[in-house]
């Protein structure tokens, strides 16, 4: 798993999956799209998509991508915990064409949002944990990374505060884990 710091990161970092469409984006809170609500009770859209084994959380302010998770499905009992990702520098993108417009000219430009620290990582790992429970999973698992550390030191413990049990590496891991996190989930 890794935790990516930008924006570039997190696009890149799962293959693209369906977007959310107009009427979503810019739908009241019953539209097709679950509503989550971060700290300050600000909306953000959430898109969960499933295609074979594996499961897409996409997150978005309107129309900007701010966050995105995945889990695949090893087994029937088991599915795998993917990357977690929340922007710390995505630029909102415009709704409407006129302020597209205005956006480009000199002085006018937006400057990066930081989305992390807001509750959102936390709320789409809740979401995945809710659907890995009714598709029937009876454990939730996944590796952290050195790298993960360094970017947030703290996320062990985010971690076991949702419920995970950290775990020493074990068999065939990748060098750089540096821990086990696993969930029962009955």
């Amino acid at each position: 798993m890794t935790i990516s710091n930008s924006f570039n990161d997190l696009s890149s970092m799962i293959s693209p999956g369906p977007e959310l469409s107009s009427s979503e984006l810019s739908g009241s809170e019953s539209s097709g799209a679950e509503v989550i609500r971060d700290r300050a009770g600000r909306c953000y859209r959430m898109a969960v998509s499933v295609e074979g084994p594996i499961s897409r959380f996409k997150l978005y302010e309107r129309s900007t991508l701010v966050g995105e998770a995945k889990c695949v499905r090893e087994s029937p009992q088991r599915m795998a915990l993917g990357d977690i990702a929340i922007a710390n520098e995505a630029i909102p993108t415009p709704t409407n064409v006129l302020m597209r417009y205005v956006r480009q000219l000199p002085g006018l430009q937006h400057h990066p949002v930081n989305y992390r620290g807001r509750g959102l990582g936390t709320a789409l790992l809740n979401r995945l944990i809710d659907h890995t429970r009714a598709a029937g999973a009876e454990e939730l698992w996944g590796e952290v990374f050195q790298q993960d550390i360094q970017n947030s030191p703290e996320l062990l413990d985010w971690y076991q505060r949702l419920g995970f049990e950290r775990r020493p590496p074990e068999g065939d891991v990748e060098v750089d884990v540096v821990a086990l996190i696993c969930l029962a989930l009955v």
